[in-house]
């Protein structure tokens, strides 16, 4: 008889009866396998799902409301946030963690959004004129910003981080704002056209900011922080130039002959993993999102993707806002409401000088450059998720973001109201000027427009490269010197620990003068390139006073030589910030500017001795040809007309605000001569008399419609 052993497996059936089946042993019994069934969450757990009906119906009742009261419903979104968040003692309340999931598949879809609206034509269509608006103004407000901050008492960081949270504007705002106000359609393409461009550089400081999230700001060596944007840029490029061997085709296959859901499963699908590409690489979320935009766009077919997906977006949109509402504390409105009251100013002054600036310098009128400063002068989502990301990383205190998020509401409704009268407040500006001034910005603008009219012939680029990338070399050697001196200074010191101190401050004394006149070397380089691209781009405009007098070519080349400088050396301090104490870099910086414009105000001075400029030239373009023509007859580019009412037209008997030329036809006039050879004051605005002539500067059309107005042919 054979012995089984102990580990055999048991039979079903009996062998045969004279086989004995021997029992296993105790010890090698196993346990029996315990199935554990899936518990159903309680009622009163928080939960996604009630966090998401919490969440979405309080904002539904609440943004129903901000509707009927016509108010921007980002606002209504916020205040449900607060509504439902911890900070407030309400019976009804979501998850802060579950919404915070959620509004990152927000921030995803927003930045995915804008990528499908984004495209390098337009940002190429957008033009010099917003591209110089664009950089005075980010290079302004973030040193603005950042200086507020540091007197302030905030931390470098928490200041850098403000700063760059103004930059971009809230377009949800400024679409409300011209639905209700409808502004000319030059001040609209205009201002469309610097949001745009704000949307690009919120996207390269968000990059930025990534790294300071990392590294901290005094780990930022200038090497590491160019590599961050080179590493942006290659990254947005080699995934679009991969991306569009494939991407785009396959989208369009889908939009054209699959159903709407296959197209926005792979939408969203390919939106998510260019975002986790993204964090692979090294950058955020939004950064892939931005990039899945753009290549989505290139299909051809993102109005149809964008339609499909607003909906998904929509709901995840109001979460992101509503977690930035639940992340409001109220006690730190009260406590911070000086901080708050001083951005509010900030933002409104930096955006409306800086744009100002930056419209006259690119030949616009004062009141369209002003009116372009107020529409702009808020700021809206890109902030938000900026805070977010030093929030996140622990280097920024949460309560700064009430004070962001406070300022943001704030500014969007005094944009509102000022916007309302922009008009009026920037004609009783231009009115208060002193006539040379102001015939001296007229002439400029009649030679800016001139030269944006003929723009750059084909051939004639190739002159504006050797100086463009001396300016872009001088600035790099720039910030690598600063740098040198901190790196050279932090390991100096150890050094000469043994030295006396005599010694010490004479071997700092040696480094700072050999790297200092360095600098100095570099910024005189700088003045020197930009005067030189200056007078070049002033050459090729066609004369627009008939081929009389050069004294306007003058004046536009140091208009340019300024503006160039102050678009090269403002990103050039933001940059510094890393490296250099804000207040002697500020003192040092502005001290260069006012010399560079006193430079070129005694350069134009003495080449415009034998020229009628300002007042004089005023005067001679409205004393010119009798009769009743109605233009200069030379005029070339329709920057620069002259009207003479006659004895029978309607407008006599009115005064010049009531007729509004500049806000109802974009035209700035420019002078009012009476009787031949009398120029009459424009402040207080005088009535219009038989046989007035007005000098007026503006594009063509907007002379059509002025000329309409006065002649009672428009209504």
């Amino acid at each position: 008889m054979h012995e089984v052993p102990p580990l055999a497996i048991e039979q079903d059936e009996p062998q045969g009866p004279m086989q004995e089946v021997q029992p296993v042993a105790p010890q090698q019994k196993t346990e029996p396998v315990q199935i554990v069934e899936p518990q159903t969450p309680k009622h009163d757990d928080p939960t996604l799902v009630v966090d998401l009906a919490v969440a979405l119906g309080t904002a539904a009742v609440i943004t129903l409301l901000f509707r009927r009261i016509k108010l921007p419903v980002i606002f209504g979104y916020l205040l449900a946030g607060l509504v439902v968040g911890p900070y407030v003692p309400l019976p009804i309340r979501a998850n802060a963690a579950n919404v915070q999931i959620m509004s990152e598949l927000g921030i995803i879809l927003i930045m995915f959004g804008i990528g499908l609206e984004f495209s390098v034509r337009k940002v190429v269509k957008s033009g010099p004129t917003a591209l110089l608006m664009a950089t005075l103004q980010a290079g302004f407000v973030i040193m603005s910003g950042l200086a507020l901050g540091r007197v302030l008492g905030w931390s470098t960081t928490e200041a850098i981080f403000m700063g760059c949270a103004m930059v971009a504007t809230s377009t949800v705002v400024i679409v409300k704002l011209f639905e209700a106000m409808r502004p000319s359609a030059v001040l609209k393409e205009i201002v469309f056209a610097v949001t745009i461009l704000h949307d690009l550089f919120a996207i390269i400081l968000m990059t930025v900011l990534v790294t300071v999230t990392k590294v901290g700001v005094k780990g930022i060596e200038p090497m590491g922080l160019v590599w961050t944007i080179v590493k942006f840029v290659l990254f947005l490029v080699g995934v679009i130039l991969i991306g569009r061997l494939f991407v785009p085709k396959f989208l369009r296959r889908l939009a054209d002959h699959e159903s709407g859901e296959s197209l926005v499963i792979a939408s969203v699908g390919f939106c998510f993993c260019a975002a986790i590409l993204a964090v692979a690489s090294g950058f955020s979320l939004a950064i892939g999102a931005f990039a899945a935009g753009m290549l989505a766009a290139e299909s051809g077919r993102s109005k149809t993707i964008d339609k499909l997906m607003m909906p998904i977006r929509d709901v995840f949109t109001s979460m992101f806002f509503v977690a930035v509402g639940m992340m409001l504390v109220p006690s730190a409105i009260v406590a911070n409401i000086g901080s708050i009251l001083l951005f509010v100013a900030l933002v409104i002054l930096a955006n409306a000088m800086a744009l100002t600036l930056g419209g006259l310098f690119a030949g616009q009128t004062f009141r369209t450059s002003f009116q372009t400063g107020i529409a702009l002068g808020q700021f809206g989502e890109f902030a938000y998720i900026m805070m977010g990301i030093g929030i996140a990383a622990g280097i920024v205190r949460p309560d700064l973001l009430t004070v962001t998020v406070s300022v943001s509401v704030i500014t969007a409704l005094t944009s509102s109201v000022l916007f309302k009268y922009s008009g009026r407040i920037s004609d009783a500006i231009e009115s208060r000027m002193p006539e040379s001034i102001r015939a001296s910005l007229a002439l400029y603008q009649v030679w800016a427009s001139s030269l944006r009219t003929s723009g750059l012939k084909k051939g004639q680029g190739h002159s504006f490269i050797k100086p463009m990338v001396f300016l872009a070399l001088d600035g790099a050697v720039i910030v690598g010197l600063v740098a040198t001196y901190r790196f050279v200074f932090d390991r100096l010191t150890p050094w000469l620990d043994g030295v006396a101190r005599a010694g010490q401050v004479a071997a700092h004394t040696v480094v700072a003068l050999v790297l200092g006149l360095g600098v100095v070397f570099m910024v005189a380089g700088v003045a020197k390139q930009g005067g030189l691209l200056a007078r070049r781009l002033a050459a090729m405009a066609p004369n627009p006073e008939a081929g009389t007098g050069r004294g306007g070519r003058h004046v536009l080349a140091g208009g340019i030589a300024v503006a160039i400088m102050a678009a090269v050396w403002l990103p050039l301090m933001v940059a510094l910030q890393a490296f250099v104490p804000p207040t002697p870099l500020f003192l040092v910086s502005f001290a260069v500017f006012v010399v560079v414009v006193f430079v070129q105000i005694y350069r134009v001075r003495q080449m415009t001795q034998e020229e009628k400029i300002g007042t004089e030239w005023l005067l001679s373009r409205l004393i010119e040809p009798k009769g009743e023509e109605t233009e200069v007859d030379a005029n070339r580019t329709g920057a620069l007309h002259r009207l003479r009412l006659g004895d029978v037209c309607p407008s006599i008997g009115r005064s010049l605000s009531s007729l509004d030329l500049a806000g109802r036809s974009s035209v700035t006039v420019l002078g009012l001569l009476r009787d031949g050879r009398n120029s009459v004051p424009l402040h207080p605005s005088p009535v219009l008399m038989p046989n007035d002539v007005l000098v007026l500067v503006g594009p063509e059309h907007s002379f059509q419609d002025a000329r309409a107005l006065l002649f009672g042919t428009r209504q």
